[in-house]
């Protein structure tokens, strides 16, 4: 490399040139400073971090805001599917309630819960112990009683028929309704029997809820199911159920549920007026309560499901069974009926009842 045509090839600084071009760019800056008000500088960096940290704060208190709504929609989402905080303390502290509608020697311990058993010295029976008392003065007049069901699932319908309806009506108990022992104590005041619902698989409802027992279970999985639903509380007469042919698939396994059922000392009520005859042969066996529905009433007037057809079962059979689901206007109409009909051509009856019409009868006739 010829090293004198390289140097000769780079161009020459020129050094006063570029002194000149940097005392004209420090003279610029200097006249640019010096017209900068320092104090208002500070003011306006002051105000921008102001603006900042409000801005910082509003956020951080809606975040928090946003947080709290968020929580309180995540708890009222809860609340629809588990027991309200504060029920379910007052649940684990109220003793006096249980004390009241429990009779010492009438239940066991297990891991579902109590479970009632017959009194071993006395040989009482839950359905005797806690049925409402009833003295057939007219056993010659129609006998007419009523099954309220889903007792204890809605607070203000439940509520409702406590009030309105005479202590002669029976109450079904959902098994998952909240704070059992407490509707069961409330119903026990008023006079009011009540009875546990026992979800099994049918073609009207093929899945009620966990404590559903299903035909494909194995018998033991069937009698913990259900010891799951009778642990729910205490103080109820029997079970009530509604089963159709679809039974008949695990027989035997049902055989065992109802000897389950009635060497515990408990009545059975059966909702549908089809229903197989296979609970209903154990209890003949057994010499135990066995009960069952003639209709479900949902209106007034009309050939079905109505309380002229129930008048009319009564009339023709001596008496009826009806069902009423806990609807605002079945529990009003039901009330009303009662009122201006029931009273003078009918004798309103608790469902336990039934189960000695025709001994009472049998006493009226030799008399």
């Amino acid at each position: 490399m010829d090293i004198a045509k390289l140097k000769a090839s780079i161009p020459e600084i020129n050094y006063d040139l570029l002194r000149y071009r940097l005392s004209v760019a420090k003279t610029a800056l200097t006249q640019i400073y010096k017209q900068i008000d320092i104090k208002w500088l500070a003011i306006s960096v002051g105000g921008v971090s102001v603006v900042y940290a409000l801005l910082f704060l509003y956020v951080y208190i809606s975040g928090a805001s946003y947080v709290l709504k968020l929580e309180s929609k995540l708890a009222s989402e809860i609340v629809a599917v588990e027991y309200i905080e504060q029920e379910i303390i007052i649940a684990k502290n109220v003793d006096n309630s249980t004390k009241d509608i429990v009779i010492e020697g009438l239940y066991e311990e297990s891991k579902f819960g109590n479970l009632p058993i017959i009194g071993e010295n006395d040989k009482l029976t839950s359905f005797r112990a806690y049925q409402t008392p009833f003295e057939f003065h007219n056993a010659l007049k129609p006998i007419i009683s009523f099954m309220i069901t889903d007792y204890g699932l809605s607070k203000e319908q439940s509520k409702a028929a406590l009030d309105l309806l005479p202590k002669e009506v029976s109450f079904m108990l959902s098994p998952y309704a909240a704070l059992p022992d407490e509707w069961v104590r409330m119903a026990r005041e008023k006079g009011h029997e009540v009875w546990m619902m026992l979800p099994i698989q049918n073609n009207k409802m093929a899945d009620a809820g966990k404590n559903t027992i299903f035909h494909h279970a194995s018998p033991n999985k069937k009698i913990e199911t259900m010891k799951r639903s009778m642990a729910r509380s205490s103080g109820y007469v029997g079970l009530a159920s509604y089963i159709d042919e679809g039974i008949n698939s695990a027989k035997p396994d049902y055989i065992r549920l109802a000897d389950e059922i009635y060497d515990r000392g408990l009545g059975y009520f059966e909702l549908n007026p089809n229903a197989p005859i296979v609970i209903k042969n154990r209890a003949f066996v057994k010499s135990a309560p066995y009960i069952k529905a003639d209709l479900e009433i949902f209106k007034i007037k009309g050939a079905d499901n109505s309380f002229e057809a129930l008048e009319l079962i009564a009339n023709n059979k001596g008496n009826a069974v009806a069902v009423i689901p806990s609807y605002p206007n079945t529990i009003k109409n039901l009330a009303i009926w009662i009122t201006k009909i029931a009273q003078s051509d009918y004798i309103i009856a608790p469902v336990s009842a039934v189960n000695d019409l025709q001994l009472s009868r049998a006493k009226n006739y030799d008399k």
